[in-house]
């Protein structure tokens, strides 16, 4: 199924996934926190509890600077009956930190860079995997590719033709 990487985690988030047509609370499967300022984590708390309501039971993942661990075990130990069925996953940045933290559920490699806004915080870098890009077969044909060649150009590789001529 699809998988979401969501950055932050304020109040509202539960609201916005639920008026979202295409976005589902049990798709979120990474939840990257750039700082413990309330209105970027406090939302966190309610968010878990409704997956455990729902009866998820696939690990979520939760990066974010040192101390959002204690701050979710906190909140949800002291918020019975909250039983969480949802493996949590921590991944704590330390003061200073910079560079790659992990590959989402969906293939993003997420990289946290420290930016200057008070308390420690972190800046994050998504990257997709690479994809092979789109081939205009007609115009690759017109250059004098063919058969085998066309799926080599699809898949990024440059072709040597028989008269010596490259097509990238």
């Amino acid at each position: 199924g699809r998988s979401l990487t969501l950055v932050d985690c304020g109040e509202g988030t539960q609201h916005h996934i639920a008026v979202c047509p295409s976005t589902k609370l049990y798709a979120v499967d990474d939840i990257l926190i750039t700082h413990l300022h309330g209105d970027h984590c406090f939302g966190i708390f309610g968010l878990l509890c409704s997956m455990g309501m729902a009866e998820r039971t696939e690990p979520v993942s939760v990066v974010g600077p040192k101390g959002i661990r204690a701050m979710v075990e906190a909140a949800l130990l002291a918020a019975p009956p909250c039983e969480l069925p949802v493996p949590l996953r921590f991944s704590e940045l330390e003061a200073g930190f910079s560079g790659y933290v992990k590959e989402t559920a969906s293939g993003l490699r997420v990289s946290a860079y420290p930016i200057e806004h008070g308390p420690p915080t972190w800046g994050y870098v998504l990257q997709e995997p690479d994809r092979a890009g789109k081939l205009d077969a007609k115009k690759a044909r017109t250059m004098g590719a063919a058969g085998p060649q066309l799926g080599q150009l699809k898949n990024g590789q440059d072709i040597t033709l028989a008269d010596g001529g490259v097509v990238k």
